[in-house]
């Protein structure tokens, strides 16, 4: 057994050592083999050049048979390319073939389907269909002679339609039958009634296409995205460019220099139609979102996390943050951008933006719901909406402090108005009328001693449902001095207390100052409840604005670990600013 021991170890480490190479290996396998047709992601104009390809995925093919081109007319090709590399973590492998086809006259073409053939199996991609369009471009005429100008720039826009809000491309493109070196763009449109996000990554590569009877050479000098702010009709102005065009008179610069404006363009933003869901995020475009909770299970002094993320082609700014449509006894606190950016693909620019949704349990019990939103697909013209992939079940179970007494969100809808009497509505039911007939001055004397042992009464032991009035007596609170002293030494806890405990004890300070503003205790007041009452107080919208942020930023920290520790200095000071106001008062 003793010689037997340090086998078997060694047998374990190298068994360990083949099981971990064997899941590396693995982790690396290619995914399985695939062989599909690319062509152009628009429509083409008659005699324009286009590529097609047809590629082949993790596999080598041993013979390569063309498809049927359907009466496109191939002008180069086939031209093989082979790569590979990693992606994701896996191993890939690609062999192209390339052609250049030519369009023909307006129509659909279907090109046929390739076959690859390797040892294993033949693969046969799918068909492929191109739609070619006639072309919208004419060329402008010389001023000075009837001879049509041998260059031009043409400007549109993709679509020539669109709702608002909606994404369109705008060109600018050179048509040439002669040598042009440069070109330079001077100036551009203002672009006025849109939103202009410029590209990068379009195709320079020069085409050819037929304008009428001749064929030009195609370069696209610029490229932007629009998104319209406002419904009805556009215009956009002509754009100005300079080009050196060379010719037999040579100057110092080894060309003729030109200067040639593009056409102006006239589109339409149309309004979206009515009446809007009531889940709306206000974009128009192509969506998909993720949504995701950070626990199933949890008690009442938990948060939920819910992180959402959503993409689109929309503009960005069009995107609202919408609340979670919840059932009772939850409730989500304002959503924070945790991520957003925007980029190009080269088609498109796409924006993705990621929310955290803070959810707080009120009532122990078992949940179920399908976060949703609703934005306007524009191929579809209509809305559309996105629903989670799965319901969000969650089980709550009571925390410490379930069953304690707290306000209910309401409570201000039963409240007593701030200018509402309290003990004079108590004195008024001695002081009926046949009373004072029948008793006289006496019944009088009799009833003003009465009010005054009940003013005495109520000043000793006020009544918790007139605490809204400011006639009434409040209960015994922190007075003005002892809240001064405790924000102060928050002030000094700004450096050395840990983010998490500053925010609750800020939060607990906060609690007392409005209630000891309001002359209520603290523990019945909720945050909804307390800034309604201020409001009603009077108290200046800066001062209730900068509570209510102050007040869900604690929130957030202490019951959804959503913290923040650079904005403690802030809080503080507009909790500082806030207590100039109260503290007036107190």
């Amino acid at each position: 057994m003793l010689r037997l021991l340090p086998l078997r170890q060694a047998t374990g480490g190298h068994l360990a050592a083949g099981l971990c190479l064997w899941i590396a290996v693995a982790s690396a396998q290619p995914d399985a083999p695939t062989f599909e047709a690319r062509g152009p992601s628009r429509e083409v104009t008659e005699g324009a050049r286009f590529e097609v390809s047809f590629v082949l995925t993790n596999e080598t093919a041993r013979r390569f048979i063309p498809p049927d081109f359907g009466g496109l007319t191939v002008r180069s090709g086939p031209n093989e390319v082979r790569s590979a590399g990693f992606a994701h973590g896996k191993a890939y492998s690609q062999q192209s073939w390339v052609y250049e086809l030519e369009a023909g006259s307006a129509g659909h073409y279907t090109i046929g389907p390739a076959t690859a053939q390797t040892a294993q199996r033949n693969f046969r991609s799918q068909p492929l269909t191109v739609r070619v369009i006639k072309s919208s471009v004419r060329r402008p005429r010389k001023s000075r002679a009837s001879a049509e100008e041998p260059y031009f720039v043409v400007a549109d826009v993709l679509p020539e339609q669109a709702w608002l809000g909606q994404q369109m491309l705008y060109r600018l493109r050179l048509y040439t039958r002669v040598s042009v070196s440069e070109a330079d763009l001077i100036a551009l449109p203002s672009f006025d009634g849109f939103y202009v996000l410029e590209r990068r990554r379009y195709d320079t590569r020069v085409q050819r296409e037929k304008v009428g009877n001749k064929t030009y050479a195609v370069r696209t000098l610029y490229e932007a995205s629009l998104f319209s702010q406002r419904t009805g009709p556009l215009a956009i102005g002509p754009a100005r460019l300079r080009l050196l065009v060379e010719s037999e008179e040579r100057n110092l610069l080894g060309g003729r220099s030109v200067v040639v404006a593009s056409n102006a363009i006239s589109t339409y933003a149309r309004p979206l139609p009515e009446p809007q869901p009531e889940r709306f995020c206000g974009v128009v475009g192509r969506y998909e979102w993720t949504v995701a909770a950070d626990k199933q299970a949890l008690t009442t002094d938990d948060a939920l996390i819910l992180t959402v993320r959503i993409q689109g082609n929309g503009d960005a700014r069009r995107l609202l943050n919408l609340p979670l449509n919840l059932p009772a006894g939850l409730e989500a606190l304002d959503p924070e951008v945790r991520e957003q950016e925007e980029y190009e693909t080269g088609d498109e620019f796409v924006h993705q933006r990621t929310l955290t949704y803070a959810i707080l349990p009120k009532e122990p019990g078992t949940y179920l719901f399908t976060p949703e939103i609703t934005f306007f697909h524009p191929d579809s013209n209509a809305y559309q909406v996105l629903r989670a992939d799965a319901p969000i079940a969650i089980a709550v179970v009571p925390g410490g402090n379930y069953g304690k007494a707290m306000l209910p969100t309401d409570t201000a809808a039963v409240l007593p108005s701030a200018e509402e009497p309290t003990w004079w509505a108590e004195v008024e039911e001695f002081s009926q009328p046949w009373m004072l007939g029948a008793v006289g001055i006496a019944a009088l004397l009799v009833l003003a001693g009465l009010a005054a042992l009940l003013w005495q009464s109520q000043r000793r032991k006020p009544p918790v449902e007139n605490f809204a009035s400011e006639d009434s007596v409040r209960p015994a609170l922190p007075d003005r001095r002892t809240l001064q002293a405790q924000l102060q030494q928050l002030r000094r806890r700004l450096s050395d207390a840990p983010p998490q405990a500053f925010y609750r004890e800020l939060l607990r300070w906060l609690e007392s100052a409005v209630a000891a503003y309001l002359g209520v205790p603290s523990f019945m007041l909720s945050r909804s409840v307390a800034l309604e009452q201020l409001s009603a107080r009077r108290v200046p919208r800066e001062t209730v604005e900068a509570i209510a942020e102050v007040w869900e930023r604690c929130e957030r920290a202490v019951y959804a670990q959503v913290i923040a520790p650079e904005d403690r200095q802030a809080c503080w000071e507009k909790v500082q600013l806030a207590w100039k106001v109260l503290g007036s008062k107190g």
